[in-house]
């Protein structure tokens, strides 16, 4: 079996109808990225392999966009996001971790750090 391989920008999906670019898919992986360019546009895709249940993979900041749109379309919080793009979200389901334990010691994150690794999935 041979893979075909379609590269697509998520950002062509923040725009009316451009899911249609999908039709022909028999599965979709979102890797990793960041900031909040696309974003959106990778919401519409897990929404659309959903619903027409077809494969889905996400990788890191692709998981996570699976879990914004299963928290907005399946649970109903119509307002949630990331914390880390959506600075003002009111209901953050992906957020930064600023401590956690190592051991016997605490670890700290810095707001303008460069420590990667650091993302919660559920209430913060």
């Amino acid at each position: 079996m041979r893979v075909n391989v379609n590269w697509i920008d998520s950002e062509i999906f923040e725009s009316e109808d451009a899911v249609n670019h999908l039709e022909s898919v028999h599965g979709i992986l979102v890797p990793g990225g960041f900031g909040e360019r696309g974003a959106e546009g990778k919401v519409a895709a897990v929404t659309f392999a959903r619903e027409r249940r077809i494969p889905y993979f996400g990788i890191c900041f692709g998981m996570q966009m699976a879990v914004i749109e299963a928290m907005r379309n399946l649970a109903g919080v119509n307002e949630c996001g990331l914390q880390r793009v959506r600075t003002l979200t009111e209901n953050p389901v992906v957020g930064l971790m600023t401590e956690w334990a190592s051991g016997n010691t605490r670890e700290t994150r810095a707001a303008d750090g460069d420590l990667g690794g650091t993302m919660r999935l559920g209430r913060l």
